[in-house]
């Protein structure tokens, strides 16, 4: 039997490797996730605008949880937050950065363009798993 999935969440990373440590952690969750992970503010971009590849709604849904990290080859975290804050449609989806920058301008400059949370790298993602599990669970039922 299948878990029901109640919450879509996109996360953001050009590492591969914290992208797969982030899912691994989600996955030990006792709430229903679907986890989705793309490379780059452009391709979150075009996952969100639901144009390019990721046209299909039923495949590619809005996520109710974008989790990012700043510091990307194309299109930066704070990038994608501006194109989040600029649409109508996106801009109630609850953002966490996740970050290996400790620097308080990248801080400041995350909760000035809407991030809800600002987790560093270096915490961990069990520490990660803390602000994710307290947004899934406060949103609105589906």
């Amino acid at each position: 039997m299948r878990c029901v999935v109640n919450r879509v969440i996109l996360y953001v990373d050009d590492n591969k490797e914290d992208a797969q440590l982030v899912q691994r952690a989600v996955a030990t969750q006792s709430f229903g996730v679907e986890f989705h992970a793309v490379h780059d503010g452009c391709e979150a971009a075009d996952w969100l605008a639901g144009c390019g590849n990721y046209g299909d709604r039923e495949q590619f849904p809005i996520p109710d949880l974008l989790v990012l990290d700043l510091r990307m080859p194309t299109n930066s975290g704070f990038d994608l937050m501006e194109f989040v804050k600029a649409r109508r449609e996106l801009k109630k989806i609850p953002i966490i950065v996740y970050s290996a920058s400790e620097d308080p301008a990248d801080k400041k400059q995350a909760f000035m363009l809407g991030a809800n949370a600002y987790v560093s790298k270096a915490d961990g993602t069990d520490y990660l798993m803390t602000y994710v599990r307290s947004v899934v669970t406060s949103l609105p039922p589906p």
